[in-house]
């Protein structure tokens, strides 16, 4: 009984040490290219501009209780040209509020028509002062399927909220 155990073992060693050159052989396309960004076969910095107006919403983005959930969705234009570039939607909860400010952690979609770009992030910051703040590009579909990078999200634009999109692993299409 025991040699078949060690029969087992030694096959089941034999087959992993064939497998691990493929393994290894394929990591470099997967990994990513050490200045933070994923490797996704395209590393140079594609930037995507929009502006998007709220067109609904929901919940109380005014009340910064932990647990509350707010969202909204609306269109978007290219920021340059002006042009209608798809539509977006978020939702966001409080997740912390303290003496000098609040947290809110939310997610957004924007779809292009293009594809899907999808982006999360945290944010603190002073009570009832929405300044701007970044989050992370954690993916897409279509011609973002490969994406990562962050954006730039800015408040004061007075025709909706400007986002800037910093975009590896994809090539500009628009």
């Amino acid at each position: 009984m025991r040699k078949a155990t060690i029969g087992k073992y030694f096959a089941i060693c034999v087959a992993a040490a064939a497998i691990a050159p493929l393994t290894l052989a394929a990591a470099p396309v997967m990994a990513g290219n050490g200045d933070g960004h994923g490797g996704g076969g395209n590393d140079k910095e594609v930037v995507l501009k929009v502006t998007g107006t709220d067109t609904s919403s929901f919940g109380n983005d005014r009340d910064p209780v932990p647990g509350t959930i707010f969202g909204f969705a609306g269109t978007n234009v290219l920021t340059e040209t002006n042009a209608p570039f798809g539509t977006f939607g978020a939702v966001c909860t409080f997740v912390a509020n303290t003496d000098t400010g609040e947290t809110t952690q939310c997610q957004e979609t924007l779809e292009t028509p293009y594809g899907q770009i999808t982006l999360q992030g945290i944010k603190t910051e002073p009570h009832g002062t929405p300044g701007d703040f970044r989050e992370a590009v954690t993916g897409g579909t279509g011609s973002f399927s490969r994406a990562s990078g962050w954006a730039e999200f800015h408040n004061d634009t007075g025709s909706g909220i400007a986002i800037t999109l910093h975009l590896y692993g994809v090539e500009k299409c628009w």
